[in-house]
């Protein structure tokens, strides 16, 4: 019972630091990534890209960027972002790149 109850003693101190760790870290992960996303689409828009190749290798190298600005000392981490960035990239390809620069109202078929 003492084993449980130091446990408990242990794991609640954390939990502070987590309220208060845990948005911040979101909000940077979010600027680091959202911001050159946003730029990435707006040039893609602009240029009428829809390459598919165009969508995965730009998300991968903002999740390399990004993953090697937040977490320097885990590189394991840093590749765990390129390979979200290259799916998230896929992804926004599947959804709204490949119309890009397309007229609004248009027939997507």
């Amino acid at each position: 019972m003492l084993a449980v109850r130091l446990w408990l003693e242990q794991s609640l101190s954390a939990v502070p630091s987590m309220v208060v760790g845990f948005p911040f870290t979101l909000v940077l992960v979010c600027l680091f990534t959202g911001l050159p996303a946003a730029l990435l689409i707006s040039f893609a828009e602009a240029l009428r890209v829809r390459s598919r190749l165009f969508y995965i290798s730009g998300g991968a190298a903002i999740g390399a960027m990004s993953g090697a600005l937040i977490f320097r000392i885990l590189p394991q981490l840093s590749a765990l972002f390129v390979v979200v960035g290259a799916i998230a990239g896929t992804v926004y390809w599947s959804i709204a790149g490949r119309y890009a620069g397309e007229e609004r109202g248009g027939s997507r078929h």
